[in-house]
């Protein structure tokens, strides 16, 4: 189902205020783990993840200083025992960049969105952006304008301190994880 278009949010000051409202609102009523030890492709990080019970999710969210993007990284496994990343949304801090998953979506009536283009990563062979749109039967995707004017889709996890948000992020993380499954036979 296509929306309205929709506008990425540029202002470092909003888009902060957006990180920090979506953080917020995940981490309210969830059990918190410090220092857990996140690997990524080329190392890892020592981090703390807020799980969800109620939507058997982990998430996980920084600034880092060294890049010009948010830090988001969703799970499935609960974070007590061995667990992996199994999706980033990774808006940038300011400006625009397609190079980033996700972006802070502003529609027409003045409501944020947290969108995601459908690349996910992994680094395994059958899994990446097509793909997964081949097989996801999610259906809220939008269509974006970026300030240079190219257009492209984005799919709506929800709400920026809507209802809909977490269930929408926990449906998404758990269609990515049973995608990576599905394409990699494992």
């Amino acid at each position: 189902m296509m929306t309205d278009v929709l506008y990425p949010v540029t202002s470092k000051n909003q888009s902060l205020q957006l990180f920090e409202s979506l953080r917020d609102q995940w981490a309210q009523g969830a059990a918190i783990f410090r220092d857990r030890h996140v690997g990524f492709r080329g190392g890892g990080h020592i981090c703390t993840l807020y799980w969800r019970p109620e939507e058997r999710v982990w998430g996980l969210f920084e600034t880092p200083a060294s890049l010009n993007r948010f830090w988001i990284c969703w799970g499935t496994v609960h974070p007590d025992g061995a667990f992996s990343i199994t999706v980033e949304t990774n808006p940038p801090l300011e400006g625009y960049d397609r190079r980033c998953s996700s972006a802070f979506l502003l529609q027409e009536n003045s409501q944020i969105q947290l969108g995601h283009s459908g690349r996910v990563g992994g680094g395994r062979k059958g899994i990446g952006k097509n793909a997964f749109r081949d097989y996801t039967s999610l259906k809220n995707w939008a269509l974006v304008r970026w300030p240079d004017g190219k257009e492209t889709e984005q799919h709506l996890l929800g709400q920026i301190g809507g209802d809909g948000l977490l269930p929408g992020i926990a449906a998404f993380v758990r269609e990515v994880a049973q995608f990576k499954v599905w394409a990699t036979g494992r």
